[in-house]
């Protein structure tokens, strides 16, 4: 054997070693001894990790440091140098002006702060991908870097700690017992993580306006008209079968499916193909699969996982999609007399919309309005979105063709779209289980896309009641679980703190704006 045999065959086996190291580490339990120890060789140093965003799990927010090199809480902006590198010595890195992470003193509780990196003896482990634990921890204990909220006064003037799951913005990191959710980070590398901000990268925040000035403000004004195509731009669906799937996430409840199959059959004489995401990871009996096989055009996938939640599932469903819309329902909805399925396909077919949206019969549509962001009055300067339910409907801007339907910057969970915009802004965002809803639609108007909302287009509400057949067992703790969390993470992604609904019929016909009455909020 030859001296590059010889070379060739120990690549091999090291490739083969390594993949085999990967596959035993990907396993490893949460334990102080499972350290993440798969290094990234760059210029003269190995890395753990190479520059990446540190997010705070419970609410998205991202660890920063501040003018007096002390490390705290604030939004990601992808904008601000923000990440760090953990070198193959430990030595953990801001990669915005080079200086090592260590503590002012050697003691539970103590602030961290940045330091001369050859001057610095504080050395981290990266625990399971989620936890950066003091290397150096005393006998028994184990240390992480963790928020360390500093008391405040609530808004009756009395003291208030905020909990470490939900610091507030410019609290304090420090070294603290490790605490399953409170010290765990989610890694982001940069390049990851400008993608997946892409949107709110190129919104600019406003110049001289003390009452709006940070991104999201950019989108405080109206969007351009829904634009009628010329004849030449036009591609009429007369076969809504092969224009329109109907997208549904579901969790393990295949009998609604399989209703909601049998009503567009009923409703329209014919059945559509139906693109269906479920929770896993077992497959169902042969009594409820031989109901499926009587709809050819559902392709119903069970996942691995046994919770994907929304987002997740509505992403997975939407990537099965092979027609140029999609119908996005709920597995609990059923077809209508009044669900005029082919004006939301004349819509979308003839005008520059990429959502033609209806409502649920009975329910109304509070949520249909226009987005704005600000502080409003807030003395606490708080930053906050605000919903102007009605403000569509009072300003009329009505879709070209179709006087009945109007512009709107929101919707329900009842709407066509052109599935290439909305894999463009990359569907829903995978980390929000629940509450979904608004960012999917901020991303929408942060890509200059258009909503065209039908208020007399309707689907029936016909949820399961608890005892039914068809409702799954855990359903509602699934839907009403890690609300705060949730919640948190949307906002947080956009660089606010609160949301607000307002319900108003005077909105300015320039701007889209609507009055609003002084909104005190938090103060994280």
């Amino acid at each position: 054997m030859n001296i590059l045999s010889k070379r060739r065959r120990m690549l091999g086996l090291a490739i083969i070693f390594m993949l085999c190291y990967l596959k035993l580490t990907s396993f490893a339990s949460f334990n102080p001894q499972n350290t993440f120890d798969i290094r990234l060789e760059l210029g003269s140093y190995n890395y753990h990790f190479y520059r990446s965003r540190l997010r705070n799990w419970s609410e998205g927010r991202c660890i920063d440091v501040d003018e007096d090199n002390k490390l705290i809480i604030r939004y990601c902006d992808p904008d601000v140098i923000q990440s760090f590198s953990l070198r193959s010595d430990n030595h953990l890195v801001f990669d915005r002006n080079g200086l090592c992470v260590g503590w002012e003193k050697f003691q539970e509780n103590s602030t961290l702060v940045l330091k001369d990196c050859q001057l610095t003896t504080e050395t981290f482990n990266l625990m399971n991908d989620s936890y950066l634990v003091f290397s150096n921890s005393p006998e028994g204990k184990n240390w992480c870097i963790t928020p360390q909220p500093r008391p405040r006064l609530n808004s009756k003037g009395k003291d208030w700690l905020p909990s470490p799951l939900s610091p507030c913005l410019d609290d304090p990191l420090a070294l603290n017992k490790c605490h399953d959710e409170a010290s765990r980070i989610v890694l982001m590398e940069e390049e990851w993580f400008q993608e997946d901000r892409k949107l709110l990268r190129n919104l600019v925040a406003p110049k001289d306006n003390p009452d709006c000035d940070f991104k999201t403000c950019a989108l405080n004004r109206l969007p351009e008209p829904i634009r009628k195509l010329s004849p030449g731009e036009i591609s009429k669906c007369t076969k809504p079968w092969e224009c329109v799937t109907v997208a549904v996430k579901t969790a393990r409840r295949p009998l609604l499916v399989i209703r909601l199959a049998q009503s567009i059959r009923d409703s329209f004489g014919y059945d559509l193909p139906m693109a269906v995401f479920d929770d896993g990871p077992d497959e169902y009996p042969k009594e409820i699969t031989d109901q499926m096989a009587e709809f050819p055009l559902l392709n119903y996938v069970i996942g691995e996982d046994s919770d994907y939640g929304i987002a997740e599932g509505r992403n997975k469903a939407v990537e099965m999609v092979k027609t140029k819309y999609f119908l996005l329902l709920d597995d609990d909805v059923l077809m209508m007399d009044t669900t005029d399925m082919q004006m939301m396909i004349d819509i979308l077919d003839t005008t520059d919309a990429t959502i033609a949206g209806g409502e649920l019969a009975k329910r109304g549509n509070m949520i249909a309005g226009f987005l704005q962001f600000g502080y409003f009055n807030d003395p606490t300067k708080t930053r906050k979105m605000g919903v102007g339910s009605g403000t569509c409907q009072k300003l009329n801007r009505t879709v070209p063709g179709f006087p009945r339907c109007f512009q709107c910057d929101l919707n329900t969970n009842v709407f066509m779209a052109k599935t290439a915009d909305i894999l463009y802004i990359g569907g829903w965002d995978p980390e929000l289980k629940i509450l979904e809803h608004r960012d999917l639609f901020i991303r929408i108007k942060a890509a200059g896309f258009k909503v065209g909302v039908c208020r007399h287009i309707l689907l029936a509400h016909a949820p399961p009641h608890e005892n039914d057949k068809e409702q799954a067992e855990g359903y509602h703790e699934k839907r009403r679980r890690g609300g705060t969390r949730f919640r948190g993470l949307g906002q947080n992604r956009w660089m606010f703190q609160g949301s607000f609904m307002k319900g108003s019929f005077e909105v300015d016909p320039e701007t889209g704006a609507w009055p609003f009455m002084e909104r005190s909020g938090g103060f994280c």
